[in-house]
């Protein structure tokens, strides 16, 4: 990628809670900044929310999401290990590289 502005967009759920946050990271968690989320606000319902974040350097980032729900519950940075692999809702994350 160039430097300059890139948004990222996402979907959050919560099951039969409503999504209330989007926090949105570009150094591996070490700070968050909210996103913007989409009006449409029900249980059971995804949420869509977006994020524009400063790309001014070169170098890589690792750019993360977490959501929280009207239920004060947050979206976890790891998941306890099962033998089926479910219930893996961890903070999804991409690694991107900004040219110079």
């Amino acid at each position: 990628l160039r430097p300059g502005i890139l948004q990222v967009r996402g979907v959050a759920w919560a099951g039969e809670a409503d999504i209330t946050g989007v926090d949105v990271s570009m150094d591996s968690g070490a700070t968050w900044q909210p996103a913007r989320l989409s009006r449409d606000r029900a249980r059971y319902a995804w949420r869509f929310w977006k994020h524009s974040l400063n790309l001014r350097r070169p170098g890589s980032y690792t750019i993360m999401s977490r959501a929280r729900d009207s239920q004060g519950r947050v979206q976890p940075a790891s998941v306890s290990w099962n033998p089926s692999g479910y219930l893996n809702n961890v903070n999804p994350q991409v690694t991107i590289h900004v040219e110079a």
